[in-house]
Formats: C-alpha cells, structure tokens, sequence
C-alpha cells in the first residue's frame, strides 16, 4: 500500500511526463489536460446563407483531423444537432439549444489555424469548416479517425449491400455519381454528349452493369439506367445543408453514401466546375479509386415522351 500511495503523487502530479503512454491517457490528470476539437455539423449558419453539404462538411473535417492528430487532441465529428445524427451508430439525439460554434467558410476557412492556435489545455472547441486539406494529409490514421466518427447504423448499411447484391452479387461494384446543381434537383436535366461517351468508353467495357448510378436528379438518373439497362435505385437525394428536408430524404442520402463507401471505384460527373464534394471526400476517406468524367462542357438536350421510360436523348449540341 505504501509502494501504491507514494506513486499517486507522482501520477496526480505529472501526466504529462509519459503522455504518449496508454496509461497514462487513461488516467483523468491527463484527460483533463487534453483539448478536445470538435467539428459540428449545423443546420443554420451566420455567415452562410446554406450550412454546407456532407462533401464540404467531411473535407473539413479531413483537416481538422490531422492537425488534432498531429497535437495529439482529442477529435469528434459532432453531428448531435444535425438529422444525420438520427442514422449514425449509436445515434446521436438532436440538441434543442445547442452551443455557440464558430464558423470558418471560404475566404475565411485558413483562420481557423490561429483560432486553433489559441486553444487552451482542458479546453473544448466547437467549430464548422470546409478548409480545403492537401492530399498528403489524407493517411491512414486520418482515414481511420474519419470512418470511426461516421458509423452508418446497421438499418442503412444492410440497405445499401442489398442494393449492392442485386447490382453485382458477389461481384465488385463501380459508382458512377451524377452531380448537377442544386437548382436543377427536380428539372428535366440537361446533359452532356461528353457524359454518355465516357460511360460507354470508361465505364461499361470494364464494369459492365455493375454499376450503382446516383444523382441528386432522380429524372436523370432514371434516364442513364433506361438507356443503359443499369439497375434503377430509387431514392430522394437532397444536399444535406439544406435541414428542411423529410427524414427519409436523409436517410436515401445516406444510403448513397454508404454505396460509395462500398465500391471499388467511383466515376463522378459534376455540372460545376469542380469535382463532386460528396463523392469524392466519401472515396478518399475509404481510399477508394474515384475518376472524373468530366469534359469540355457541351450541353444536350433530352427529349421526354410518355414520361421517363421511353426518354428519348439528343446528342446534338444546343
């Protein structure tokens, strides 16, 4: 007993002495000393006019993760005040009033190292970020604390293999994401000809109909599965800013997701002139292949008869 009282001291006194030992993490001197940097994931924003969608919230993230990995703090993806919440694993209840958090968007986004920079032991620090990380910074620890904080629940990912299965069995499955401007969600979508040549040079001679097509357009979705023959998923997906939206469209959103995170490549095709935040951040967290088919942008036209089953396409340029 007196060997055990004379240590106590000792390690009341000095966690910081051996505080890359798994003791000594545990011990709660040392956790009381530690910074806690959390990513929140709001529904309203003041310096936005819309909260961001997943892929800029999780690209955030990304770097949050590796500067609180690299100081040794403590990481959390805080999605207690967002829907999202309701689908993780365990879920996390919605907060009615929850607390103040900072907000670095944009041109404001690389401020964010110098509020970290003001942090104080024991302290805990709320924030929202779409701070673009270099590719270098996405390591497999990073990977790690990313998938460890966004568990789907059991609910959504036995959906998505079972839409996995039916599209490819036993097989491996491709993606191909479809992203087109949140003002064109319900529109009869306008496409690309440069689009329909790279699914039939670059997708379907290696991956065949094994392939899960999402898009935040349903009409066009549908219209790329008729004229390829590729399995149809129906799903109401929605940018996951936007809080207005019913649960299920939350939880299709997910499921999308979680299809992502399952294939072994993803294709993705963005209107804007970026790549695809949601597809491409969900690939590189799961490090998986992701290709972008987009091209010179050359739009075309659809010509819709007796609805989408017998939508008829014109590769002639506008």
């Amino acid at each position: 007993m007196a060997a055990n009282s004379e240590q106590s001291p000792s390690l009341a006194c000095d966690p910081l002495a051996c505080s890359f030992s798994p003791v000594w993490r545990e011990h709660p001197c040392y956790a009381a000393l530690m910074i806690t940097l959390k990513h929140c994931y709001p529904t309203r924003c003041t310096t936005l006019k819309l909260p961001p969608g997943l892929g800029d919230y999780l690209r955030g993230g990304i770097a949050l993760a590796h500067h609180a990995l690299e100081r040794k703090w403590v990481f959390e993806l805080d999605f207690s005040g967002h829907p999202i919440g309701k689908f993780l694993d365990p879920a996390a209840n919605p907060v009615a009033s929850p607390e103040a958090i900072d907000e670095f968007f944009d041109e404001r986004a690389s401020q964010i190292y110098s509020w970290m920079d003001r942090l104080e032991d024991g302290q805990v620090g709320r924030a929202c970020t779409n701070l673009l990380p270099h590719e270098s910074r996405i390591t497999a620890p990073v990977r790690k604390a990313m998938q460890d904080q966004m568990r789907l629940n059991p609910a959504i990912l036995s959906t998505a293999q079972d839409t996995k299965s039916r599209i490819a069995g036993a097989q491996q499955m491709a993606v191909l994401h479809v992203r087109v401007p949140d003002a064109d969600f319900r529109s009869l979508q306008t496409t690309q000809p440069a689009l329909c040549l790279a699914i039939e040079s670059r997708v379907l001679p290696i991956w065949d109909r094994r392939v899960a097509v999402l898009s935040n357009n349903p009409g066009l979705r549908a219209a790329l599965c008729e004229r390829y023959g590729f399995h149809l998923i129906e799903a109401e997906s929605v940018h996951l800013g936007a809080c207005d939206v019913s649960d299920q469209a939350v939880r299709d959103t997910l499921v999308d997701f979680a299809l992502i995170c399952s294939a072994s490549h993803v294709f993705s095709h963005s209107a804007y002139g970026w790549k695809s935040g949601f597809s491409y951040w969900a690939a590189a967290i799961h490090g998986i292949a992701f290709e972008s088919l987009r091209a010179e942008h050359t739009e075309v036209t659809p010509v819709w008869k007796q609805g989408l089953k017998e939508a008829l396409w014109s590769l002639e340029p506008r």
